[in-house]
């Protein structure tokens, strides 16, 4: 009796020796490199096919493990733990969130098949994940019995599915666990705080006697943070071409009789929402700045010109709609009003305000987490 005893004892410390070796081989194996992520994903390609192949999932998850210990974030870590949980049947939908998507849609807009929407470069390491991952997810299609969102997942890998995103826009029945976390996300981007970055092109009208001026193109910049009701910018607006009328300004006791115009305003501007829904905005707007234009044409040749700008106080108010095609891009109406006064020092009367419409083009960078 007490000889098993001994032979059980050596077989266990046997056994525990051989798994903790095993282990340590593959770390070994896992940071052959040793120093960065893509080195480590290096390391990846040159042992998770072969253990694939071998069918050793207790080692592969294993070397997972010690991938994602060093590298949490690896886009292809993220991919590399889904093909694993899908073949362990441990997958499930919760272990699909906004970020995973984002992976699997960059993954698809990469898939190296030539197809015109490609338009990254694949390095060898990139192309050895791709084909490991396509391999990998044409299996799972063929021998095992997934569920819809499985199927999903190894139709984007293996290159059935091109757009990710918008194939669970366009089927939301289908995708219904899928479709909630889109929501969830579309909505956390739409209220949390964000960047935001907008072009704009219209027209500026002035009124009463600044009318002489006539109606001008404008070009406008706008940069500047979103909460979720309220948004400040700072704006910037580039307003040209000649003036239809010509009009007389004395400056430095020089009188200049002119069309010339090239004009501007900066300032920052304010934006509560009193409507901000899924896909519209619709805000009040108001804001203060410089506004100001010049009368002649500033060259060397000419020095007295250098000083021909007229300035004014600008403050304005006005009404802003968004329409959104997703929670980062906008297409929307600005329009305002802007009380200022121009003086042409004893020149044409410029008294007068402006009307403004722009349309808008804006960015909002995705909400930090």
């Amino acid at each position: 009796m007490r000889c098993n005893c001994v032979f059980i004892s050596v077989i266990m410390i046997f056994v525990f020796c051989a798994g903790h070796l095993f282990a340590q081989t593959i770390e070994a194996d896992m940071t052959t490199n040793h120093v960065t992520c893509p080195q480590m994903l290096m390391d990846a390609m040159n042992i998770l096919p072969k253990l694939y192949k071998e069918k050793s999932f207790d080692s592969l998850s294993k070397a997972v493990e010690i991938w994602e210990n060093a590298c949490r974030d690896m886009p292809e870590l993220k991919i590399t733990k889904l093909l694993l949980a899908i073949e362990e049947s441990n997958f499930r939908p919760q272990q699909v969130d906004a970020s995973v998507l984002e992976v699997l849609s960059k993954y698809a807009a990469s898939f190296p098949s030539g197809k015109k929407h490609n338009k990254r470069t694949l390095d060898e390491t990139q192309r050895s994940f791709y084909k490991f991952s396509i391999a990998w997810s044409s299996i799972l299609l063929n021998d095992k019995r997934l569920d819809v969102n499985e199927k999903f997942v190894c139709k984007v890998l293996n290159g059935e599915i091109e757009y990710p995103q918008e194939e669970i826009r366009l089927h939301p029945e289908a995708y219904r666990e899928m479709t909630l976390i889109q929501d969830k996300d579309y909505a956390f981007n739409r209220r949390g705080t964000r960047g935001n970055l907008a072009v704009d092109a219209g027209f500026w009208i002035p009124t009463k006697e600044l009318s002489v001026l006539g109606a001008h193109p404008s070009l406008g910049l706008h940069l500047g943070v979103r909460p979720e009701r309220h948004q400040i910018d700072l704006s910037l607006e580039l307003r040209f071409l000649n003036s239809p009328n010509f009009y007389t300004v004395v400056k430095d006791g020089i009188t200049y009789t002119t069309t010339y115009y090239l004009g501007g305003y900066i300032g920052v501007d304010y934006t509560f929402y009193l409507l901000s829904t899924k896909k519209l905005d619709i805000g009040l707007l108001t804001g203060t700045g410089l506004d100001g234009f010049d009368f002649a044409e500033t060259n060397n040749n000419n020095p007295d010109n250098n000083n021909a700008t007229l300035f004014s106080f600008n403050a304005n108010a006005g009404l802003r709609l968004n329409y959104y095609f997703e929670p980062r891009f906008h297409a929307g109406l600005v329009g305002r009003y802007s009380g200022v006064h121009y003086s042409s020092h004893g020149g044409t009367n410029l008294t007068g305000d402006a009307f403004s419409i722009g349309l808008v083009f804006g960015y909002q960078t995705r909400t930090l987490r």
